[in-house]
């Protein structure tokens, strides 16, 4: 897989997902860490940690970031197949009609 992103808004984007998260929950420091470029077969993608006193408060804080990540963040994803390649959007980018594709056959 290959990801692409718009390096200034998903910053913006990651750090009011942050904001939403400390509004929500009672947490501490939160590091949440998306890979770009090649990401091979079983290697992460992405990496969400939140310190918290309460275990529960940064277990349900985690969900949500990742579900709010999908959603909010412009990072793209280019999945390669045997028989050509396709992107995959997030939420946010449906609504602004960015899918790209592409196929090449063999």
């Amino acid at each position: 897989m290959e990801y692409e992103a718009y390096l200034p808004m998903a910053k913006k984007k990651l750090e009011q997902l942050c904001d939403e998260i400390r509004e929500k929950w009672n947490v501490g420091p939160i590091v949440i860490v998306h890979r770009i470029g090649t990401v091979h077969i079983a290697e992460c993608s992405v990496a969400i940690v939140i310190g918290s006193v309460h275990r529960e408060d940064s277990l349900l804080a985690v969900h949500y970031g990742i579900d709010r990540l999908k959603e909010t963040v412009p990072i793209w994803k280019k999945e390669f197949f045997a028989d050509g390649t396709i992107w995959k959007q997030n939420a946010l980018d449906s609504c602004c009609q960015k899918t790209k594709e592409t196929s090449h056959h063999h």
